[in-house]
């Protein structure tokens, strides 16, 4: 795995989490 691969995945996977974050507070606000 090269250090660009990991990067990228590890992106991917921050943007998901704040998506999902941003989501549940969306709903806790409501």
């Amino acid at each position: 795995m090269s250090n660009t691969t990991t990067r990228q995945i590890g992106r991917t996977i921050a943007r998901e989490l704040t998506r999902g974050l941003l989501g549940v507070l969306g709903i806790k606000k409501r």
